[in-house]
């Protein structure tokens, strides 16, 4: 009788120290996944933090953007009205306050009034190329990429794939392959590393407003907007390039073609659709945009 107990003592031990095993194995692969997911969004929080455009109202103090040719502004003289226009190297974007703006200057920092924009503006040196010609039938992100970088050195665009981090993770590289009918995105987060190897900076602009877009144009700066259902694509991608009253110009990746228009209204509804991401159960966020 003895021997029966024991070996049913050892036979329970046994199974409560598998079923301890399997618990652990478990917990193991649950920690394991949360800190890769942890690792991710540490990651994603950098690099979108290098940008000072976010979802929220406030972005301020602004990233440091260099204007390569004086501005014409109205100078706040000490009062609520804009005095005479004065010409100024504006070398950074402090604040932004009702109607004004705080600027750094070679002159020292100064208040001027918000609306020293044109009415309209066209950056005409942006280089375009088509990634139907090219094979990339899902290649928009990057050849839309490749027309602001050979803006400032020669790349092969080809060259630029090879250098596109991949991942099933469209936050940190793009997913499945561009030259296949079946790629999916790249996010701007994931392109801010070859875009500033290549021209120096890079701006994460995701939630920013058309007033922010008109200001990276105004100083020369072209920017990639992600827009849902344009061509019937879940994800295209384009090249703004200039603005008037109406709507945006901008060079198109799908049809290589270069100073097409596009009104805001039609903007804003791919701009602030939400892109759906069924395989991840993800939904990105709206205004999604990238620049330097």
């Amino acid at each position: 009788m003895i021997s029966k107990k024991f070996a049913l003592v050892v036979c329970v031990l046994l199974v409560l120290l598998i079923l301890g095993a399997v618990v652990a194995f478990f917990m193991l692969m649950q920690l394991q996944a949360e800190t890769v997911q942890s690792s991710r969004e540490q990651w994603r929080s950098e690099n979108i933090s290098r940008s000072d455009f976010s979802a929220t109202q406030n972005r301020s103090p602004f990233e440091v953007q260099e204007i390569g040719r004086y501005t014409p502004v109205f100078e706040n003289m000490g009062d609520e009205t804009p005095k005479d226009i004065i010409y100024l190297h504006i070398v950074q974007i402090l604040e932004r306050h009702d109607d004004w703006t705080y600027i750094r200057t070679f002159k020292g920092d100064k208040w001027i009034y918000a609306n020293w924009l044109p009415q309209e503006l066209h950056i005409e040196d942006v280089p375009s190329f088509n990634q139907q010609e090219l094979g990339l039938l899902t290649g928009c992100e990057i050849v839309a990429l490749a027309m602001i970088i050979n803006r400032h050195v020669e790349v092969d665009v080809f060259d630029l794939v090879d250098e596109m981090p991949l991942s099933d993770d469209p936050w940190l590289g793009f997913r499945g392959d561009p030259f296949s009918p079946g790629g999916f995105t790249i996010l701007p987060p994931a392109l801010l590393e070859m875009t500033e190897r290549h021209i120096g900076s890079a701006i994460d602009m995701t939630g920013a407003s058309i007033e922010d877009i008109h200001a990276q144009l105004a100083i020369d700066r072209p920017v990639l907007a992600w827009l849902r259902g344009m061509y019937g694509f879940n994800v295209h991608v384009i090249t703004l390039t200039g603005f008037n009253q109406n709507g945006f110009f901008y060079n198109d990746p799908w049809l290589g073609s270069v100073d097409n228009f596009i009104p805001y209204d039609y903007f804003l509804a791919m701009w602030e659709d939400p892109i759906q991401d069924l395989r991840l159960n993800r939904i990105y966020p709206q205004r999604m945009a990238l620049s330097y």
